[in-house]
């Protein structure tokens, strides 16, 4: 079976869907949701004929599941899956009732509930054993340099919840400096 994931087009929520798809072990394919200039001022949410404010989003005929994320992918593959008479599955808090979705998967943190609704305690993603073994693999002698630990560091960015600015860039910088000194003094 072919799975669609709809969402606004960011890595972590197209890792997400990524994640779920692979492991119930389902092709899937991407449908970044693109906003209409002036709707993107306001939640998904409240938009009247959701589907007329984002370019338009093609399902091939294979298609068997929606699987959206996000509270505006939410929106977007809920009415996509009602058009096309698909079921659907929202991963996150979809910032509406979780009865519009055949399933819901969250994290703790999002607080609902719901006899459609698991829990999750991490965020979904598509890392697994195997694919880290490759990487490991293909890798491992580009990075082996001598004895020293090795650091590497995966910045983000500002998101709805968490503000990526000064403060937080002096924090890691600082973070960054100790760990060098600290590791410095040992080679």
């Amino acid at each position: 079976m072919k799975a669609i994931i709809i969402a606004e087009d960011f890595a972590g929520m197209r890792a997400q869907g990524a994640g779920l798809a692979e492991k119930a072990g389902l092709e899937w394919d991407f449908r970044p949701v693109r906003i209409h200039p002036f709707w993107s001022r306001f939640p998904a949410r409240y938009w009247p004929s959701p589907l007329r404010r984002v370019d338009p989003i093609r399902i091939p005929e294979d298609t068997g599941l929606i699987i959206c994320i996000g509270g505006t992918g939410g929106v977007i593959g809920r009415a996509v899956a009602r058009r096309e008479g698909l079921p659907v599955v929202q991963i996150q808090n979809p910032r509406m009732p979780v009865s519009k979705f055949d399933l819901v998967i969250a994290n703790t943190h999002d607080g609902i509930s719901g006899p459609n609704v698991l829990i999750s305690r991490n965020a979904l993603h598509p890392v697994t054993p195997q694919k880290l073994a490759v990487a490991r693999a293909e890798w491992e002698e580009r990075l082996k340099q001598d004895a020293r630990p090795l650091l590497s560091i995966l910045v983000g960015g500002a998101n709805g919840r968490f503000s990526l600015g000064q403060v937080e860039a002096e924090r890691m910088a600082d973070g960054i400096i100790t760990f060098t000194k600290r590791n410095a003094m040992q080679a």
